[in-house]
């Protein structure tokens, strides 16, 4: 009788103290799991600590890694913390309509941002499938959308965590990163919050597209207007990151 209670007792402590037959918190593994590569500090995952710096012409910049899987690419999608310096036309006078497939916004991206960065890294940018409007459906209620390829893409309205509406494309899926106006505020490396592009074109007009106000609210811009741009971009999941000091603090940095 005295080893059946015995028996009990130690299993009810071994419960209570969540000890697994090795005798160690399961817990305990799950937060001391070495961080090795970016799809360990995925949001959401690690929320504390969802940033990676990266070289930008030698120069370290902060990134935010946002999702993993993105749009089934088995990917993970980075969205760079602060705008670039330059502001940008979404699309040019000589074609002020708001398609994002070729635009001045989408080949700067593609063909110019893309060099920042040195060869090794551009090897490891994953093309991706993203959404973006039919031609035919600019100045459509509900448009739709077709598929395109790009390495280095701006973010869509409804990825930003916008509700679906009848004047503007849906663009992917909502990311959980941008719950809120606040979490849509986006600022130059200077501090200072500034209007910025998403990808998305507003179809009360033709030569209207989707922003954000340095408030983080939703604006549309005649396309020929220079705002700011916040590039993202996707990575294999296992790619490495290891810690590093970044201006005087400890920060992971992709390798």
């Amino acid at each position: 009788m005295f080893k059946k209670i015995f028996s009990l007792l130690l299993i009810m402590v071994m419960l209570f103290t969540g000890c697994t037959d090795k005798g160690v918190s399961t817990s305990k593994e799950n937060s001391n799991k070495e961080i090795s590569t970016i799809s360990d500090i995925v949001y959401k995952k690690n929320s504390a600590d969802c940033e990676v710096y990266i070289k930008e012409n030698g120069k370290y910049e902060s990134y935010y890694v946002l999702t993993e899987n993105y749009n089934d690419s088995g990917c993970v999608l980075l969205l760079r913390k602060f705008l670039i310096d330059e502001n940008i036309a979404f699309n040019s006078e000589d074609f002020p309509v708001s398609l994002y497939e070729n635009s001045i916004l989408d080949n700067f991206l593609e063909k110019e941002f893309i060099n920042v960065f040195d060869e090794d890294f551009k090897n490891k940018l994953q093309e991706v499938e993203i959404d973006t409007i039919k031609k035919e459906f600019i100045r459509s209620a509900f448009p739709e959308t077709t598929i395109i390829k790009r390495r280095i893409f701006a973010l869509s309205f409804t990825e930003l965590g916008l509700s679906k509406s009848s004047t503007e494309p849906v663009e992917g899926k909502k990311l959980s990163f941008f719950p809120d106006g606040d979490s849509r505020i986006a600022y130059k490396s200077n501090g200072k919050a500034s209007t910025w592009w998403t990808r998305t074109s507003h179809t009360w007009q033709t030569y209207l597209a989707c922003g954000f106000s340095p408030d983080g609210t939703l604006s549309a811009g005649e396309v020929t207007m220079e705002n700011g741009v916040r590039p993202a971009f996707c990575l294999p999941s296992d790619t490495k990151i290891v810690k590093s000091e970044v201006e005087g603090k400890e920060v992971y940095v992709v390798e």
